[in-house]
C-alpha cells in the first residue's frame, strides 16, 4: 500500500505464562461448572481452549495508542494488548468510585460477593482464560518476556513483570486495606454469553424510525424529517431515508445495526428498546433484529397489555375513586348495600390477599428463577406472558 519494503525485525515482548498457570485454571473451570453457572456456549468455548493447550500469550504489542507497558526502555514503548488491558478496566472503574474497591475485589474471607459477566461469544476467551489467569497469576509472577518473533523464552525473575503490576488499577482509587493484597482476586462464577444478534436477516436497510401518537405516553416522538398522515395509527413508521445496506452481525465498528445512539434519534423510549432487546435476546441461537418486529412487539405486547393494564386501572382510580386508591379496610358494602364490620372486611382482605399470593407467587417464582440464571429472553417472557 505504501510502496515500501516490508523489513523484519526482532523484538522484546512481554508474556502471559498460561501453561503454568493451566493447573489453576482448571480448577477455576471446575468449580464453576459443578455450580452451573456459565451458559453451554461459554462452557463449550472453554473447554475447546484448554483442550488444545495453552501457550504463552503475547500481552504487547509495537503501536503508538494504547496503555503502556510499566517498563523502562524498549518494553516501555510498547503497548498492552487492548484484551489484556481492558478487563483490567473492571478493576480500574471500581477503584475510581471508591477507596474500598478491594473489597469487591479481594473480598475478605466469608464476604459473599458475585461477580456476573454478560458478553458475545466471540469475547470468550478473555473473560474465561486470560483475565481469569491474570488475575490468578497476579501474585505469583509468571509473565515472561522474550526476544524474536514472540517466541517465549525461559521465564524471568519474579521481579521483571507480573500480572500484579498489569492489574494495579489506575485513578485515584488507593486502597485503604493493608491486608487486600494477600486475598485472592474474585472470579466471575456466573457468565452469560449471547449468539449474534444479526440485522433484518442480513439483508435489509437502515431506517431510523418513530413511534405513532398512540404510543406517545410511553414512547416519546423525536422531530421527524418527512411529514406523514400515518401518524394516528399506532404503527412503527420510518421517518429517514435508508442510509446503509451493510449486511451480516451487528457490527458497532462497520456501522451495521442499530444501536443506543440510533434509537435515541428515532425516538425510542430507553424501556421501550431495553425490553425489545431483552425478547430478542439471543441466548441460545442467532437472532435477527427487525423494524417490523420491533413494531408489531411493541404494539401489541407493551402497548396494549401493559400499556392498556395501566391505563385501565389508572382511567378506573380517577372515574370512580378520585384518583386515590383507598385504603384496605375501607367500607365495603354486601349486595343488600349494609356496610360490613371492619373486622369482616379484614378477614376479605386478607383473604383475598392469600387468594391473589398463591396465584402470583409461582409465576414471580419462575420469574425470579430465571433472571437468576441470566436467562433474560425467558424473563420477559413470563413478565409479559404470564402477568398481563
Amino acid at each position: 500500500m505504501t510502496g515500501t519494503t516490508p523489513v523484519v525485525r526482532s523484538t522484546r515482548h512481554v508474556f502471559l505464562d498460561l501453561p503454568a498457570l493451566t493447573p489453576d485454571l482448571d480448577r477455576y473451570h471446575a468449580s464453576c461448572a459443578a455450580g452451573g453457572g456459565w451458559t453451554s456456549n461459554c462452557a463449550m468455548t472453554t473447554a475447546a481452549w484448554m483442550r488444545d493447550g495453552l501457550k504463552p500469550r503475547c500481552i504487547s504489542r509495537d503501536l503508538r495508542w494504547g496503555t503502556r507497558v510499566p517498563r523502562e526502555g524498549e518494553l516501555g514503548e510498547k503497548v498492552l494488548y487492548v484484551w489484556f488491558d481492558a478487563p483490567v478496566g473492571y478493576v480500574s472503574i471500581t477503584a475510581n468510585l471508591t477507596r474500598g474497591w478491594e473489597s469487591w475485589w479481594r473480598p475478605r474471607e466469608g464476604t459473599d460477593v458475585e461477580l456476573v459477566q454478560f458478553m458475545g461469544k466471540d469475547n470468550v476467551p478473555f473473560h474465561t482464560v486470560i483475565f481469569p489467569a491474570t488475575l490468578l497469576g497476579a501474585s505469583r509472577a509468571v509473565a515472561s518476556t522474550s526476544v524474536s518473533h514472540c517466541a517465549p523464552a525461559a521465564a524471568p525473575a519474579a521481579s521483571s513483570f507480573s500480572a500484579t503490576t498489569a492489574t494495579s488499577p489506575a485513578g485515584n482509587g488507593a486502597s485503604d486495606d493493608p491486608s487486600a493484597p494477600s486475598r485472592p482476586w474474585a472470579l466471575a462464577r456466573a457468565i452469560s454469553v449471547t449468539e449474534y444478534l444479526n440485522y433484518e436477516g442480513g439483508t435489509s436497510q437502515f431506517c431510523s424510525l418513530v413511534f405513532s401518537s398512540l404510543s406517545r405516553p410511553f414512547f416519546p416522538v423525536a422531530p421527524f424529517e418527512e411529514e406523514t398522515d400515518d401518524l394516528t395509527r399506532g404503527v412503527l413508521l420510518p421517518f429517514r431515508k435508508p442510509q446503509k445496506t451493510k449486511t451480516g452481525k451487528f457490527s458497532k465498528s462497520r456501522g451495521l445495526g442499530v444501536f443506543g445512539d440510533d434509537a435515541a434519534r428515532a425516538g425510542l423510549a430507553p424501556d421501550a428498546w431495553r425490553f425489545y432487546l431483552l425478547s430478542s435476546r439471543p441466548e441460545t441461537a442467532d437472532t435477527d433484529f427487525k423494524w417490523s418486529d420491533l413494531a408489531a412487539r411493541t404494539n401489541a405486547e407493551l402497548l396494549a397489555n401493559l400499556g392498556n393494564f395501566c391505563h385501565r386501572a389508572l382511567s378506573f382510580a380517577a372515574a370512580k375513586l378520585g384518583g386515590v386508591v383507598p385504603e384496605s379496610a375501607a367500607e365495603v358494602s354486601t349486595s343488600s348495600s349494609a356496610l360490613l364490620a371492619e373486622s369482616d372486611v379484614v378477614k376479605i382482605a386478607a383473604a383475598a390477599a392469600a387468594d391473589l399470593s398463591a396465584k402470583v407467587a409461582p409465576l414471580a417464582a419462575s420469574y425470579v428463577a430465571a433472571m437468576e440464571k441470566a436467562k433474560l429472553r425467558e424473563g420477559a417472557r413470563l413478565l409479559m406472558v404470564r402477568f398481563f
